[in-house]
């Protein structure tokens, strides 16, 4: 799905690019809602068994376009997750090259990277990122007004695994005046519980990042 926004474009800089998990959910200028399919409840259309609601202990993933780039919620039976990629002037967080976190019994990861790509390769990364999520069923796209390779694009899937449901989504972040565009990729599932841990008890976030704690001070790979 491609929307043309109507909103300035936010965010100037790939490297004021922050990373959150836990944020209250933004202002969306659009959104996209995403859910475990039923195995139990037949497709309206087909008969087939492969609806759209949430089955019992699944979950719910909702793609945001925020003015600041991307929000994703997760909704399960057991709370909520959110990951919030962003330039937000009171989080300081840099966005890491990758990190790990066990959240409400829920196992997540996360990978970001910037690319810094030259004329043409600029151009068909953006044409190449709007039309995967244009056309996939879970994508979405928001063209900023002024420049059509100014993007926000999202690609998002739910579905069950061996050991219940997972959800995965990724995402690009176009900045023309840079030639640059940030790629993130994330996933959750059920975490599967060590032995000797107790059931309930936070586990430590666990980031690696070939980036400095300065958001301004971010490597960008040439």
């Amino acid at each position: 799905m491609l929307i043309d926004l109507e909103t300035a474009y936010v965010d100037t800089r790939a490297q004021e690019l922050s990373w959150s998990l836990g944020l209250e959910p933004l202002p969306a200028l659009a959104t996209l809602d995403l859910a475990t399919p039923d195995p139990h409840t037949p497709d309206p259309a087909t008969g087939d068994r492969t609806p759209t609601g949430r089955a019992r202990g699944g979950l719910t993933l909702q793609l945001r376009l925020i003015g600041a780039s991307h929000q994703v919620l997760i909704d399960s039976p057991i709370g909520r997750l959110s990951e919030t990629v962003a330039c937000l002037p009171d989080v300081t967080a840099p966005m890491p090259g990758r990190a790990v976190e066990r959240v409400q019994g829920w196992a997540y990861e996360f990978h970001g990277e910037t690319r810094h790509l030259a004329g043409p390769a600029f151009t068909a990364e953006v044409r190449r990122a709007v039309t995967l999520a244009r056309t996939a069923a879970g994508g979405l796209v928001g063209r900023f007004p002024g420049n059509e390779l100014a993007v926000t694009a999202l690609i998002g899937a739910v579905r069950h695994g061996p050991g219940g449901p997972v959800a995965q989504w990724r995402t690009w972040h176009t900045y023309p005046q840079e030639g640059r565009v940030v790629v993130t990729r994330s996933r959750i599932a059920p975490a599967r519980r060590p032995a000797g841990t107790v059931p309930g008890m936070p586990s430590r976030r666990r980031p690696t990042s070939p980036w400095s704690n300065a958001c301004r001070s971010i490597h960008h790979p040439e």
